[in-house]
Parts: C-alpha cells; structure tokens; sequence
C-alpha cells in the first residue's frame, strides 16, 4: 500500500526547508515516491535541492513552468504522479512540515482504504514550540459571516468549537484539514477537478473542503497522529510594511473568488468595505510607527 503512495513537496525559495524535510522521509527507507515541485524560486533552490538530494532514484525533481501558486504547483506534482507512476494515493507537504515516523503514513493509509467516503485525510499539527492546538488542524467551512469577517484584521478571531464526529476510533469526521500536509485519494481528487488554480494563496482548504462536500465526500483527520509544522512566524513588527499589504490583497483576491464561486455575491461589498478598512488600519499603524520613530 505505501508503494501506491507519491509525497509532492511544493517548494519556494525553501531548500533548505525541503532538503531537511526530503532527508527524513528518505530515512523511513520505504518505496514510496517523492516529488519535489519547485514553483520557479528565484533564490537557486533547484539546484541546491538537486545537488542535496537529486541522486536518490525514489525522488524525481520537477519545475513548474510559472508560479501559480500553492494549487496549481501541487496540482502539477499530481498529475507527474499520476502519469509517472500512477499512483492511487498523494500526499501534499509543505516544506517545513516534518513527519515523525512511517506510521503516520501507514495509519491514514489504512483509514482511507476501509473508508470509501473519505477522500482526505490529515492528522494533528505540533506547531514549532512543540504545542498541540486543533485550530491548526481541521476547521469548519465558513459561513457567509465568517468568510468576511475573518478577513477582517482587527477581529480577534476567537475560534469556537469545531463540529466533527468520530467515525472510527480516533478518527474525526471534518470540513477542512489543513493544507500543509494531508493525504487524498486521487480518484477522489479527480472527480473534482484537483486543486482550485483560480486561487494564488489562502483558502484552497476551504475551497477544496466545499468541493468534496458537494461531490459526495468526506474529510476526516487521525487525532492521534501528529506531526510538526515547523513553520517560523514572524513578529508584526518584523514584517515590512509592503508584506502586509500584499498579504491582505491576496486574501482578499482569493476571498473574492470563493465568495463569487461558492456563496454570493451579495456579499462581495461586505468583503470589499473589510478589505479597505484593513489598507486603512495598515496605513495608519505604519505612519504612527514612523512617528513614534522621528520623536525617539
């Protein structure tokens, strides 16, 4: 079964990241295969990753022609899969994801095969200071009110309950894992078009969580799996003025799309009126920190 299985690491000027990430998966010595997708980075890291790890025959180095994004980069990793090597499963890594053992494969694998329904299928995240926090792990789709006012950068986010059921002995039932590491089935996947490319960053989990759902399918996380998301934030004032703003329009971009594609469009004035108050807070944050800087 886990020679039916392809891991496709999508990386962005992270080689270091993906190098660390590819060596301990090598470490597990199983035959599963391992495709590394890098989304033409601009740091070198095609070659430093072929250099580092190119010579293993279980791990095929591939490029995207453009980088569009988290969907269409690992979509390109599926599809190598699937004509390479036709494959019935993949698993999606980010590069700073680190998996423990082989039996976190082995026990979603298991899942998926006595489970025709689930079409995917994550485990529980560890952040990078070793803490456990389900947030992380699965959510519920968004409702209308969520979908804007989780935008929103002042709302505080208190994160309610998620909804979820067991369906197995510590097998929990969800609407979206998290996206920086699962496993699908790929016939699943298929039937619903892979991967939504219309989107460059942020919501494709919940993008992909309505499509299953409306397809008929399921997507559960194995609570009693765990792994590492090794994922460094840094803090607000660490981060350029210019980051901010990109990050907030490409959520808004990819918010745009979900509620025209997915809810309605009713909603899109609400969505634009939270993305302007956010340029407005962003604008106004920066020009009291140079302020505050001038009087020092």
């Amino acid at each position: 079964m886990i020679n039916d299985l392809a891991l496709i690491i999508l990386n962005y000027n992270s080689a270091d990241d993906t190098i660390t990430c590819v060596r301990k998966l090598i470490e597990f010595e199983e035959q599963y295969h391992i495709i590394v997708v890098d989304n033409q980075s601009t740091d070198n890291s095609l070659m430093k990753i072929t250099n580092a790890v190119g010579m293993n025959k279980n791990i095929d180095i591939i490029q995207s022609k453009s980088n569009g994004g988290y969907s269409a980069g690992n979509n390109r990793g599926i599809r190598f899969a699937k004509e390479k090597y036709n494959v019935r499963y993949v698993a999606i890594l980010n590069p700073d994801v680190l998996i423990p053992d082989i039996n976190a494969f082995t026990r979603l694998l298991d899942v998926l095969e006595r489970n025709e329904r689930v079409a995917v299928i994550g485990a529980s995240v560890v952040n990078a200071e070793n803490e456990y926090n389900p947030n992380l792990s699965f959510w519920d789709i968004p409702s209308p009110k969520d979908l804007v006012l989780d935008h929103f950068l002042l709302n505080k986010r208190n994160f309610k309950s998620r909804n979820f059921k067991l369906i197995e002995k510590a097998v929990a039932q969800v609407e979206c894992v998290a996206g920086c590491f699962f496993i699908a089935r790929l016939e699943s996947l298929e039937n619903v078009g892979l991967l939504d490319e219309n989107v460059f960053l942020y919501n494709e989990e919940n993008i992909l969580g309505i499509k299953l759902k409306e397809a008929g399918y399921i997507e559960a996380v194995a609570l009693d799996v765990f792994y590492i998301h090794n994922h460094k934030y840094k803090r607000t004032v660490d981060v350029s003025f210019k980051k901010k703003i990109q990050t907030t329009t490409n959520g808004y971009r990819s918010r745009k799309y979900l509620c025209s594609k997915y809810y309605s469009k009713r909603y899109l004035p609400f969505l634009w009126c939270v993305e302007r108050l956010n340029k407005c807070y962003l604008v106004g944050a920066y020009f009291k920190n140079k302020i505050i800087d001038w009087r020092k």
